[in-house]
């Protein structure tokens, strides 16, 4: 069920008094390697998902639009007193992820304290504060009347019994940035749990992805990674439900399959893995499980290692790189757990993943006319327009 949040935000083409910044507006940067890597770069780890979703979609040709709160050439510097924001914006990706965004006021956000306070939480002035939910409120603002309108037409062309929606999509979106959009109303009841995005710095060498005895990354034919016929498998033990389609976009996968003798341990289905965890098409690690016969292993950090590893390696089709100011050792990767998930934090802690805040994956509409705001839970990542408008795009 959505909840309708009144968030009494000022509009963006309200006149503010003198001790309110006046309003920004969002702009398009269709060279995001020259206007904004520089800035997201160094704005990590806060701004670390979206630059991995700008890289991750010029490798992959993904026809979606890269968005700031400032024109391109005039890039803040990234220890400005003043908010800025930077998106990117896919909503042909629905069901999935539509939207990605990061806020400068994230940088200054107080961290969760203990396990009952699981919220990250910005402590900004009065100003800074209306002029962070502002540029918010402008990016959805934009994508409603910029972006939505041809999506929305190409969707009924597909399906004239679609009903197009306006209620978008964003995963990992920092506990500040939604406290912000909800206003004065208490913090929204997405989810009863709260996420971590892990970041994955530390090198891994060669020797460190050795896998114990009894097990391989390959299976018996030499192939390494998520096959088709484990897709339902994998579905079984995920959060969110994912399309075979979305599953082979999927960039990279790391897999250890059991070569040992006892049959106690062979997999459930015959010559299918018995951990994984694999790149998202948005550049994030996601997926990460171990069947529960094999824990104990830590196979789980072997398959994390591995991902590492070889993206680090420049192994894998439509893969990032390292920008300026980033080497292929320490480059970092990042991938949300759930709070509760302790099995998944066990494995990031041992390849040394610090998780730095909280965050949601969420639902949310913003009203043209009044600028209220209205979470809701976020679907799941299947339904049955998806092949039919990737095989368009």
């Amino acid at each position: 069920m959505a909840s309708s949040i009144s968030t009494s935000l000022p509009h963006p083409t309200s006149t503010y008094s003198t001790s309110v910044a006046a309003p920004t507006y969002i702009w398009v940067h269709p060279d995001p390697e020259r206007t904004l890597y520089p800035l997201l770069v160094k704005g990590q780890p806060h701004t670390g998902q979206v630059l991995r979703r700008i890289q991750c979609a010029l490798y992959q040709g993904t026809k979606g639009h890269t968005l700031a709160s400032f024109p391109p050439g005039k890039e803040p510097l990234s220890d400005s007193s003043k908010p800025w924001l930077v998106a990117y914006v896919d909503l042909f990706n629905a069901p999935d992820t539509q939207i990605w965004v990061t806020s400068s006021a994230e940088q200054g956000a107080v961290q969760p304290i203990s396990k009952t306070q699981l919220f990250s939480r910005f402590m900004l002035d009065e100003k800074t504060r209306i002029m962070a939910r502002t540029q918010l409120i402008q990016l959805f603002n934009y994508i409603n009347t910029q972006i939505f309108p041809d999506y929305a037409k190409q969707l009924k062309e597909l399906d004239s019994k679609a009903n197009p929606s306006t209620m978008y999509n964003l995963i990992s979106v920092h506990s500040g940035v939604v406290e912000l959009l909800a206003g004065e109303k208490e913090m929204p009841r997405l989810s009863t749990i709260a996420y971590f995005p892990y970041r994955y710095v530390a090198p891994v060498k060669d020797s460190d992805i050795t896998p114990p005895k009894g097990y391989s990354y390959s299976n018996v034919r030499g192939q390494e990674g998520w096959l088709p016929e484990h897709y339902d498998l994998i579905n079984k033990t995920a959060m969110y439900r994912r399309s075979a389609h979305h599953m082979r976009a999927m960039p990279y996968s790391s897999c250890l399959y059991y070569i040992g003798e006892d049959p106690k341990l062979k997999p459930e289905v015959e010559g299918a893995p018995v951990s994984w965890i694999a790149l998202n098409t948005d550049g994030t690690l996601t997926a990460a499980y171990c069947d529960p016969r094999h824990r104990g292993h830590a196979l789980g950090s072997y398959a994390i290692k591995k991902i590492l590893h070889d993206i680090r390696h420049g192994k894998g089709e439509r893969v990032f790189k390292p920008v300026a100011g980033e080497t292929f050792d320490t480059m970092p990767l990042y991938g949300d757990v759930i709070a509760t998930n302790g099995a998944s934090h066990t494995m990031a802690g041992r390849v040394d993943a610090v998780p730095p805040w909280s965050s949601s994956y969420i639902s949310i509409q913003v009203d043209l006319k009044t600028n209220s705001v209205t979470f809701a839970r976020p679907p799941s990542f299947c339904n049955s327009t998806e092949k039919k408008l990737r095989a368009r795009l």
